[in-house]
């Protein structure tokens, strides 16, 4: 079975996260931008996000247009 696009649109930006190709507090790019890069419509690039997004890879910012971007590592606790 062929893998959903939206699944595949997930995986490249998760990796471009861990790769650091995606800077931590940098935008990611819009989706239009993404509907260019992959071979798929913008309904998959949103699916693609917002699964990062629960996923706790990305933060989405409402405004005058969504803002997507690669949450900052939270600091380790101090032991004590």
């Amino acid at each position: 079975m062929a893998r959903m696009a939206w699944a595949m649109i997930r995986d490249a930006l998760a990796e471009d996260i861990t790769t650091g190709a995606l800077k931590a507090g940098a935008q990611v790019p819009t989706a239009p931008q993404l509907v260019a890069r992959f071979p798929a419509g913008q309904h998959s690039v949103r699916k693609a996000v917002e699964a990062l997004a629960r996923e706790g890879k990305l933060s989405i910012e409402q405004g005058a247009a969504h803002s997507w971007r690669p949450r900052r590592a939270s600091p380790m606790p101090l032991a004590s």
